[in-house]
């Protein structure tokens, strides 16, 4: 029998529907409308749970214990599980694509190849998020698909023709998995994420990059 979530996790649940991050945000903004949204590498603890202005939402991902994680909590509509490297669906099938914390798991060729697959899926945009730059991360939880393979930056992703804002905060302020450098976590949380009213326009200087190709 599963047990109930305990106080600290019922708050964390809570703040990021009500008072949520500069990530659920921006996610909020660039999905409102979407009938259907695929989440490739969805995980365990998406954070388009709380995006209620998506329609149907489908999760995908290799790893067989974050999708029985995320679907026994009921976090999207429909799952697939499946080798990333091998997704094949029909062309123009979702409204948007979605791949947050994943392009950086790939080598570089292969991440631009996989984005423009992903590009063939989506009907109006494609939106991904990744750290500003190569973020050293070795695999955990048991799962080998969470080893980063290469960087992202700005520039780069522009010539690839996404438009691109800081998701963050200063770069400075995050390290390992996002998480703030400094201690207390929640104080430099906020610190992190109040500057980004100066990365979000500035990228090159926030710790992640959120980037979407419109392709309507």
């Amino acid at each position: 029998m599963s047990q109930a979530p305990g106080l600290r996790t019922r708050w964390r649940r809570f703040r990021r529907e009500h008072l949520p991050d500069p990530m659920v945000r921006l996610l909020r903004r660039e999905l409102d409308g979407m009938g259907s949204v695929l989440d490739v590498g969805c995980g365990s603890d998406s954070p388009l749970q709380f995006v209620h202005q998506a329609g149907r939402k489908v999760g995908v991902d290799a790893f067989a214990p974050s999708i029985e994680a995320s679907r026994a909590r009921g976090l999207h509509d429909e799952y697939l599980q499946m080798e990333l490297q091998g997704l094949d669906l029909p062309p123009k099938s979702y409204d948007a694509v979605v791949l947050l914390d994943l392009i950086e798991h790939f080598e570089k060729a292969e991440g631009i190849e996989f984005l423009a697959r992903l590009e063939g899926i989506a009907r109006r945009k494609v939106l991904l998020f990744t750290p500003n730059g190569f973020l050293p991360q070795p695999p955990y939880e048991d799962n080998p698909w969470q080893l980063h393979r290469s960087g992202w930056t700005a520039p780069e992703l522009r010539g690839l023709g996404y438009r691109v804002e800081g998701a963050l905060g200063w770069k400075a302020l995050r390290g390992e998995l996002h998480r703030p450098r400094f201690h207390p976590w929640p104080l430099w949380e906020r610190v992190a994420n109040a500057s980004r009213l100066v990365t979000g326009s500035r990228p090159e200087l926030d710790a992640g990059l959120l980037a979407v190709k419109d392709l309507a």
